[in-house]
């Protein structure tokens, strides 16, 4: 038996011309709750832990903050996996470091408010498609 999990493919442009896939599905309805738990759960996941100070690129300004760092990064990655049910962050992330600053904010922040409108668009898009195959199934008994 082959069950389907309705996951697409979604592709990702990146700047530097590589173009790249992430995959979700549409049709879940708990993905846009979790989309916009993520930086919530990021900040309650990170409160206890020590700040340190960062480089442009997103690297620890100290060598002896890298484990810190490392926690850090795992837990954007989690998280951001944890949202799309998949593992998005090894494509996301590919490039750039969540930490690192894009236009006057942390990477992780800047990718989800990029991705945040396409991701509804295609929500809504699977939501007509859906309601349509579903007025096909039921005109004939209303």
């Amino acid at each position: 038996m082959k069950l389907s999990t309705g996951k697409i493919a979604f592709p990702v442009e990146f700047d530097n011309g590589d173009k790249e896939f992430i995959y979700f599905n549409p049709n879940d309805p708990d993905l846009f709750i979790r989309l916009s738990e993520t930086q919530a759960r990021i900040s309650e996941r990170i409160k206890n832990l020590s700040d340190f100070e960062i480089n442009t690129d997103g690297t620890p300004k100290k060598q002896e903050d890298y484990e810190l760092f490392k926690t850090y990064r795992q837990i954007m990655c989690e998280e951001i996996n944890r949202a799309f049910d998949n593992n998005v962050s090894d494509v996301l992330f590919k490039h750039v470091n969540p930490l690192a600053i894009t236009d006057g904010q942390y990477y992780v922040s800047y990718v989800l408010q990029a991705l945040m409108p396409e991701i509804l668009a295609e929500i809504e898009k699977a939501r007509a498609e859906l309601e349509t195959k579903m007025m096909n199934y039921i005109k004939e008994y209303v």
